[in-house]
């Protein structure tokens, strides 16, 4: 087989199947503090106290508040409503044609 055809192989399955909610990974570093500090802010990703048992140290000072339940849940529902673009959710029972 041809170098260029394994390393299509490869690449296509490497992406087969990926959520587009995954974010992929930074090879180069994480990015500039502000930028780092604006993922923390949305998405959170320090230990929640509500979840489990209480981690002393666990959350850095300025994110020593979590983020509320309720806003939590609409991230949450944001984040799968944005995963199940395009795809229609039938609501209710069909109607007959006319």
């Amino acid at each position: 087989m041809s170098r260029h055809f394994l390393v299509a192989l490869l690449g296509v399955s490497l992406l087969a199947g990926c959520s587009p909610t995954i974010r992929y990974p930074h090879l180069i570093g994480p990015g500039p503090a502000p930028i780092q500090r604006a993922n923390a802010e949305a998405f959170d990703p320090y230990p929640l106290q509500d979840l489990g048992p209480e981690i002393v140290g666990g959350r850095p000072r300025d994110f020593a508040v979590p983020v509320d339940p309720v806003r939590r849940a609409n991230q949450y529902n944001e984040s799968r409503a944005a995963a199940a673009a395009g795809t229609a959710i039938p609501v209710g029972a069909p109607l007959a044609p006319t």
